[in-house]
């Protein structure tokens, strides 16, 4: 999934804190606040437009037969 960040200048920041956290600097924790401030916010699916149960079913019938 492509990452969406709030402008450049928090790209930039977030991606050297995740360097930081990759050699141990940071805990996850750290790096969970950051992704929060850096990122831009999930957005809901509207409900017609989420997949349900009977899709992932009759994708795997179709692949199957």
């Amino acid at each position: 999934m492509t990452r969406k960040y709030r402008s450049e200048s928090h790209a930039a920041i977030h991606e050297t804190m995740e360097a930081l956290q990759v050699i141990g600097a940071i805990d996850k924790q750290t790096m969970r606040e950051f992704d929060k401030g850096c990122l831009t916010p999930i957005q809901a699916l509207p409900p017609d437009t989420a997949l349900t149960s009977s899709h992932y079913s009759t994708a795997a019938s179709k692949t199957t037969a």
